[in-house]
């Protein structure tokens, strides 16, 4: 790395993503190479839990990140760049998952693998275990709602992902919770 790239990499790494991609848009790859660090992983876990293949979640957020920069001079800010990234990578394992004919979100996800470390460190382990039987019992949708905000998306993010109203998620969300209690209430007093 040049001298001048690792000046600009150290300073750009503050900026925001929308600042980023206007200066991924003039060519500056140091801005696409911070992108890339800032939102790599979040997006192959976010991969990862609907692929359940570490070599093929890699290979998606790398076509992703490919598309972002094919696109960087079309690309218009229409809300968070977090988002716009989760829903391509949620489309690209969707559509990889129809042409293997797998079923999306299947039965057997592991919740705990799922949830970010901070969630880990406050719940226990019976609890985890608790949370990912109700976590299995959700509609596909749901799961998914309920997984993006477990990860701290924002509504308006979720929505833009699932390609639903903010009211709708917000709905859903408030319902998964209240059901999730229900359930965790009824489990106790049996």
């Amino acid at each position: 790395m040049k001298l001048n790239d690792w000046i600009n990499k150290s300073l750009w790494k503050s900026l925001a993503d929308a600042k980023l991609m206007e200066l991924v848009a003039k060519d500056e790859k140091v801005a696409f190479a911070i992108l890339f660090d800032r939102h790599k992983e979040s997006l192959f876990n976010y991969a990862l839990s609907i692929l359940k293949d570490r070599a093929k979640s890699e290979e998606v957020v790398q076509e992703i990140f490919l598309k972002l920069y094919e696109l960087r001079c079309e690309y218009k800010e229409m809300g968070k760049l977090s988002a716009y990234l989760y829903r391509m990578i949620r489309n690209k394992c969707f559509d990889s998952l129809k042409k293997k004919g797998e079923v999306l979100l299947g039965e057997d996800e592991d919740f705990s693998n799922q949830v970010d470390e901070t969630f880990e460190r406050v719940v226990t382990k019976a609890r985890l275990e608790l949370i990912d039987r109700l976590f299995c019992e959700l509609k596909d949708v749901d799961r998914e709602i309920f997984l993006l905000w477990a990860k701290g998306e924002s509504i308006r993010s979720i929505s833009n992902i699932v390609e639903s109203s903010e009211g709708a998620v917000k709905t859903r969300l408030h319902r998964i919770k209240k059901d999730m209690i229900r359930k965790v209430e009824k489990r106790r007093s049996a």
